[in-house]
C-alpha cells in the first residue's frame, strides 16, 4: 500500500516541478513555444503532454 502513495507522491512531486518551471520561464520572459520544448526536454514528455501542462499553467494563474 505504501509504494501506492509514494507513486502518487511522485508523481505530485514532478507535477509541482514542472509547473514551477513554467511559471519560472514565464517571469524571465520566456514564450510558451520555448517554455514546451525546454519541459519536454527536461521531462521526457510528448509536445501534446507539455502543451497541456502550458494550457493548465494559464488556467491556474486565472484562478488566483
Amino acid at each position: 500500500m505504501s509504494s501506492i502513495f509514494e507513486e502518487y507522491a511522485q508523481e505530485v512531486a514532478v507535477d509541482v516541478a514542472i509547473d514551477t518551471a513554467i511559471d519560472t520561464y514565464r517571469e524571465c520572459g520566456v514564450n510558451d513555444e520555448k517554455i514546451t520544448e525546454r519541459i519536454m526536454a527536461k521531462y521526457d514528455l510528448s509536445r501534446k503532454e507539455a502543451e497541456n501542462y502550458v494550457a493548465e499553467s494559464y488556467e491556474e494563474d486565472e484562478e488566483k
